[in-house]
């Protein structure tokens, strides 16, 4: 399967929701997506439905696989965001630091 995408309507306005064949690979603002072919256009109901939880304040964690790229330093640092409770914050700093004392 290649990339499949679907427009979902957030509070925040459309964002666009790709997925490969290991999960999630991207949710974009407006203007921000890249180029995807109309023909991969599908419901993904398994995003859809975690994000209007989520928005509805049903929902503090996803449940989905995620398939990304990235280097090993990008990989690192969102497995590092992930690990950050619902509400919390962190620094730029505190994550650095945390992924290299």
């Amino acid at each position: 399967m290649s990339t499949a995408w679907t427009v979902y309507e957030s509070p925040l306005g459309p964002l666009t929701v790709t997925a490969g064949p290991g999960g999630l690979t991207g949710i974009h603002f407006p203007g921000r997506a890249p180029r995807l072919a109309e023909t991969a256009r599908r419901p993904l109901p398994r995003v859809t439905d975690q994000l209007d939880e989520y928005f509805g304040g049903e929902r503090r964690a996803f449940e989905l696989e995620l398939d990304l790229g990235g280097s090993p330093l990008e990989r690192a640092v969102w497995a590092r965001l992930r690990e950050i409770p619902y509400g919390a914050t962190v620094s730029y700093g505190e994550l650095a630091a945390d992924l290299d004392p």
